[in-house]
């Protein structure tokens, strides 16, 4: 697993509150322009205009923004040196935290933007926030990445089934082929 989803996974989204994860994933799956990459927060988080109301952040400062009504910039920057504080911490690693933020920054938007999506909807499912219908409208291509580890694959066959029992065949076979190939693949890799 590349470490950016360990960092996501073991040090970010235990600490994160749903409704921010439930906003991030909206802003994710509409492409959000408020979504921004390579920064924290637009204007950026300087002395001078830490009082500004937030035009845009980045995953961490969106989450903080949108999620839980921090408005400010310096409230959203203060939400995001916590979230990495925390996100260190958890991990035993001082500097852990870059390993999420510069995949970010770095990735491709498209790319970025449907791993990350089912991220958090791993992380939503996971605490029980998502129920598999809300799952069941969510496009293949963004739950993709809940197949990148033996026990999720299990949840696209569950959720192939659950499509199955609400005369839902057409999402239903594009969840079973996605759970075929994690299958497949994760033999092969064997």
């Amino acid at each position: 697993m590349e470490y950016w989803r360990t960092v996501w996974r073991d040090g970010f989204a235990p600490g994160l509150p749903p409704a921010g994860l439930a906003a991030l994933l909206t802003a994710l799956e509409t492409d959000d322009r408020r979504l921004e990459q390579g920064l924290t927060t637009s204007p950026p988080p300087l002395l001078a205009v830490q009082d500004w109301p937030v035009e845009g952040a980045d995953a961490l400062g969106f989450i903080g923004w949108q999620g839980e009504d921090l408005t400010t910039v310096g409230d959203v920057e203060e939400f995001f040196a916590k979230a990495c504080f925390d996100a260190d911490q958890r991990l035993g690693d001082p500097a852990a935290c870059r390993w999420f933020l510069n995949w970010f920054d770095d990735t491709p938007r498209g790319e970025m933007r449907r791993e990350l999506a089912g991220e958090v909807i791993r992380e939503l499912i996971n605490r029980g926030y998502v129920r598999q219908a809300m799952v069941s409208s969510v496009p293949i291509g963004f739950m993709a990445p809940l197949i990148t580890d033996p026990a999720d694959s299990a949840q696209m066959g569950i959720i192939a089934d659950w499509l199955d029992d609400h005369d839902e065949p057409d999402k239903a076979a594009g969840w079973r082929a996605a759970h075929n190939q994690a299958l497949k693949e994760k033999a092969y890799s064997l």
